[in-house]
């Protein structure tokens, strides 16, 4: 109760100051929880199924090339026969998504799976079971699919059809966690993978996700290890390997999502240590106006020990209140949280048992980092020394203050200058030539046979529209070509040679829609046949005089009539990869590209009208240029990331040096009343006293700017195509930083300069 009695006490006789401390504390407290709680839940990811430290994924992979996120549908099984460590396994592959029921269309996404699946990851039913091994019409649904489709009926015995075949329904699964990289998102129709038949049995389509459970004795690496060759020694022609790893490890090494978890766990030790700095800064100065019950505590006998311990206490108590507001703030922040990282946490994911550990620890961390040296400061003074009226406030301790403000906006700098670069490489992406055109065009993707049998007559129906320049007919889109192979010869071919080669499969009007450039040659037409090969299968042959040479794949020969400009197709983040562009010819069409000439938003109605009329089912329409940049959806959420709690680290150090301030300014009044006395006018006396603080700042920005260097430059380097770090990047984050820190300064100097003079000299 005496200690409560003494915040309070304390709070009244330093109102300003324990304010500031709150608020400081709040934000930082906010901060931290909001990214504990985020990080905490991406850890989680595929952790939630049985034994899921024992289950592994297998990926294919080529030499100096990324693995793919699947293997070839032999592997799991030949695996599971030949390895005795391996338990059991399961696979998953997507399968077309068009499908009918009660004679609607719908377009629920559809995975096909072995039958094993659903009781390798433990999934719950919620009606019915899984399909049996052997029964090759029958599905699974999840709880969305079965709401979508039949709402408060029974789903159990209907049937789904597909252009493949009619399904029934036997199970429906629960919900599964958002935190999952298996199981799709929303609705789900699962299909029995054994309908593919002897597809199954090839050692090259890698599009199936392939997953291994092992024994407990059996060691992740050293199988990674035995299983590397295996798809070699099948198919040596095809030069492909396989890499085993942890499902726990895909979303956080594989997929490299640990390189967000670090930005993010780093911004909130920042933010947090800005704000104990904030809390030290201003406990340390605020000490002059209740040293005298320190000294009193020290004559009537209290020790030293027993000083520190009573001031941790209290730090602890304001912290423990801190955090209390912070965890009400944060429940109010939680949908605005989510929007800026792309997350979907949870009020519910605030009561989870960890996340209580997490908070207790954020307190007694936040606790000794802030309240540590303010305790050993305060119970350091001899007892005549803090009873005296007249304590220098200079010295040491000052000293200390003023270190801590240059760390303080040392690492808001940073924070800025990180910002700034982050924002220019986001931008310079978006203006980036990628070879090809992407915005006012709209895409068709064709869900069912039906729908690719009209293509060419919704083509012609949508040129009727003098809105629309160009239309194109192919397999995909530049933004997501993933047909390749190896197995391309050509005359003089480096024996040694096996290129991983991506394929699109195209009409002659494909160049005009997406504006590609043609470096050499022309483009194909039905009476001049031939394929292109990009500027990359351009240099991979080597050979200048290419136009008219020819090329096999898979036994069928072609000539090549024209080498395309660069194409930076898929992830263009990355380096230009090799690609043949091959006439459609009898491959049923997947897309149907379109290039407009007004405003491609107006447009969309009209041709999604028509494509509903043409399919007389409703279509998939959607633009190109959101495509393109759900590239670039990890790095503009690290840029909101960065710039929000950038932002939020420059206004706690404003804070702090609001509060520095003012207690500085308090300590010289007298010295201000003197000079205004002897004729200083009032901008010099603000001048000198904002000098003496925006000191700290300019020393922080030389300190700040190798720094920043040095991390970006290691950042950047995970880049192909990086920005450059410009001179006026560091200028502008200085000027910004004394920009603020002046405005913060200038309301509490002028109202220290303008103070009547006799009211400080009469005390």
């Amino acid at each position: 109760m005496s200690l409560f009695k003494n915040f309070v006490r304390s709070y009244s006789r330093n109102r300003q100051m324990m304010i500031l401390n709150l608020v400081g504390l709040i934000c930082g407290l906010t901060c931290c929880l909001l990214i504990m709680l985020w990080v905490h839940t991406e850890y989680q990811t595929d952790r939630m199924y049985p034994d899921a430290d024992r289950i592994v994924t297998v990926a294919g992979f080529h030499k100096g090339q990324n693995p793919f996120r699947g293997a070839p549908p032999v592997v799991a099984p030949t695996l599971a026969a030949e390895f005795p460590e391996v338990e059991g396994y399961a696979r998953s592959c997507w399968a077309a998504n068009g499908q009918r029921c009660n004679g609607q269309a719908y377009q629920i996404t559809t995975v096909d799976v072995d039958d094993a699946f659903f009781e390798l990851f433990g999934c719950d039913f919620i009606a019915g079971k899984s399909f049996t091994k052997g029964e090759n019409q029958q599905c699974v649904i999840s709880r969305q699919a079965a709401d979508e489709l039949f709402g408060t009926n029974e789903a159990l015995g209907q049937f789904l059809e597909y252009d493949f075949g009619k399904f029934a329904i036997v199970g429906v699964i629960d919900e599964m966690p958002v935190n999952t990289t298996v199981f799709e998102k929303g609705s789900v129709v699962y299909l029995p993978i054994a309908r593919n038949g002897d597809d199954l049995q090839g050692w090259y389509n890698n599009s199936y996700e392939s997953y291994l459970k092992l024994k407990a004795t059996a060691d992740v690496t050293e199988f990674d290890q035995k299983i590397r060759n295996r798809a070699y020694e099948a198919r040596p022609d095809y030069d492909l390997y396989l890499k085993a790893g942890r499902l726990t490890d895909r979303k956080l090494y594989v997929y490299n999502h640990i390189k967000n978890i670090r930005i993010m766990v780093l911004i909130a030790v920042v933010v947090l240590l800005i704000a104990c700095i904030n809390f030290i800064n201003l406990t340390t100065a605020a000490f002059t106006k209740s040293s005298f019950q320190t000294g009193l505590r020290k004559i009537l006998g209290a020790s030293r020990k027993e000083l520190v311990l009573n001031n941790l206490l209290q730090t602890l108590l304001q912290t423990t209140f801190a955090f209390g507001m912070a965890y009400g703030l944060a429940l109010l922040l939680l949908p605005y949280f989510n929007g800026m990282i792309g997350g979907s946490l949870r009020i519910a994911d605030f009561m989870n048992g960890s996340i209580i550990w997490i908070g207790a620890t954020i307190v007694i961390t936040t606790t000794v980092l802030a309240g540590l040296y303010p305790a050993i400061y305060i119970s350091s003074f001899k007892p005549i020394s803090a009873l005296r009226s007249d304590r220098n406030v200079k010295g040491w301790n000052a000293r200390v203050r003023q270190g801590l403000v240059v760390l303080q906006f040392c690492i808001s700098i940073i924070l800025i200058i990180s910002t700034l670069i982050i924002s220019k490489q986001i931008k310079m992406y978006h203006k980036m030539d990628l070879g090809y055109v992407y915005d006012e065009v709209l895409y068709v993707s064709f869900y069912n046979q039906e729908q690719s049998k009209k293509a060419d007559y919704l083509k012609q129906e949508l040129l009727r529209n003098g809105n629309i320049r160009s239309i194109s007919l192919s397999t995909s889109l530049p933004s997501n070509i993933r047909m390749n192979g190896v197995g391309l010869e050509w005359e003089g071919k480096d024996p040694n040679l096996n290129p991983l080669v991506s394929f699109e499969y195209v009409d002659a009007d494909w160049l005009d829609v997406f504006g590609i450039r043609l470096k050499e040659g022309r483009m194909f037409s039905d009476s001049l046949p031939g394929v292109l090969v990009n500027d990359r299968l351009f240099d991979l042959i080597g050979d200048p005089d290419l136009i008219g040479k020819r090329l096999s794949l898979y036994n069928r020969d072609y000539r090549i009539v024209g080498v395309t400009d660069p194409v930076l197709f898929n992830d263009y983040k990355r380096s230009s990869e090799p690609l043949l562009i091959i006439p459609k010819q009898d491959i049923p069409p997947r897309i149907l590209s379109i290039r407009t000439s007004g405003n491609v938003r107006d447009i969309y109605e009209e041709v999604y009208r028509t494509a509903e009329t043409v399919f007389g089912e409703k279509p998939i329409v959607r633009y190109l240029d959101d495509n393109v940049n759900a590239w670039l959806f990890g790095e503009n959420q690290t840029s909101k990331m960065v710039t929000f709690f950038s932002i939020l680290a420059i206004i706690i150090s404003c804070l702090g040096l609001f509060g520095l301030a003012t207690f500085m300014t308090e300590q010289k009044r007298k010295e201000i009343a003197v000079r205004r006395v002897n004729g200083a006018e009032i901008k010099d006396i603000v001048w000198i006293l904002n000098m003496q603080f925006l000191k700290p700042v300019a020393i922080a920005f030389v300190l700040a700017v190798p720094v920043a260097i040095c991390l970006l430059n290691s950042w950047l380097s995970g880049y192909t195509h990086r920005t450059e770090l410009n001179l006026w990047v560091f200028l502008l984050s200085g000027g910004i930083t004394i920009l603020i820190a002046s405005l913060t300064l200038f309301w509490r100097t002028w109202a220290a300069a303008n103070e009547n003079p006799v009211i400080a000299l009469k005390e």
